[in-house]
Parts: C-alpha cells; sequence; structure tokens
C-alpha cells in the first residue's frame, strides 16, 4: 500500500520514517517496539523528575496500591512529561511549543469567561438586557477606554486587570 490519504503506510514506509529515541513508525505497531517505547519514556521520566518516576513505577508494579482518586493524580502529573515525550518521539517540540504558547496566550480570555462572564454577569443581566444593547456602540465605548482596537481577550485581559 502507498502513503495515500487514508491508508496505512507499507513495510518499507513505516521502517524508512524515523522518530526519536532511536525507534521508527514500523515499531509502533510491534510488540517489541511498544515495550521498547515504553522503557524509552520511563527513562526519559526518570530523567525529568526521578521523584515522579519512583511513583509511577511504585504503582505499575502494585496497580492495587492506588485509590481511584491517586491514579487520577499521578497520571496528571504525569501528562506533561507525556506530551513533552511524544512531541520528541514524533520530532513536533517546535509545532508543540506554538501550540502551548498561543494557549497561554489565550489563557485570561478563559479565565475572565469562567470567573467573569459564567459566574457573574450571567447572573446580573437577563436575555431581554442584552437584547437592547447596542454592539457596536458600546465595542467603540471599550475601544476608547481601553485605547486599543476591541477584541476579546483584550476585554479579558482589562476585566482580570
Amino acid at each position: 500500500m502507498g502513503s495515500d490519504s487514508g491508508t496505512r503506510l507499507g513495510v518499507a514506509e513505516e521502517d524508512s520514517l524515523v522518530l526519536g529515541f532511536d525507534m521508527n513508525f514500523a515499531d509502533l505497531y510491534r510488540r517489541a517496539g511498544l515495550l521498547k517505547l515504553d522503557l524509552s519514556f520511563l527513562d526519559f521520566l526518570k530523567d525529568s523528575d526521578p521523584d515522579l518516576h519512583a511513583r509511577l513505577d511504585h504503582a505499575r508494579s502494585h496497580s492495587d496500591s492506588l485509590n481511584a482518586k491517586d491514579e487520577s493524580n499521578l497520571l496528571i502529573e504525569v501528562a506533561p512529561l507525556l506530551e513533552d515525550f511524544i512531541s520528541k518521539l514524533f520530532c513536533i517540540e517546535t509545532e508543540v511549543q506554538a501550540l502551548s504558547a498561543r494557549h497561554h496566550e489565550l489563557a485570561p480570555l478563559y479565565f475572565c469567561k469562567r470567573q467573569f462572564v459564567l459566574r457573574k454577569a450571567m447572573n446580573k443581566v437577563s436575555d431581554e438586557d442584552i437584547s437592547k444593547i447596542d454592539r457596536s456602540k458600546l465595542e467603540k465605548q471599550l475601544e476608547n477606554e481601553f485605547k486599543e482596537p476591541f477584541s476579546e481577550l483584550v476585554f479579558a485581559t482589562k476585566v482580570i486587570e
């Protein structure tokens, strides 16, 4: 099979796609490759955070030692390092960093929506009041107040300030 959209790569093509951690794409389809991938991740985790590695190793070898909440918390702690590992495995660190930067850039918007809009404004303003607002006039007033073009991100940042 070729590498047409929607089809699996041929074996020769899989063997030629080199990944990080001295692996290739075909390893992802083989048990031995998956075991190698797991060991690579554990080495990566140990180098990055030895304490977290020890806790994960203990949890894996004593699978009944954690209650569901502690297991969830452990997985949440491991997740950022797993993301880093996957980005290195597929050689997409730059793209992941760009997405992360964009996410952090929008953080004030999400924070404002959670804290201000959903918890306070929605309870104090009726749908009827909202329908009466002249949005373009309000945007112009906010642009004058903020001294920059209106956007949701600018609004959120100013509300948080």
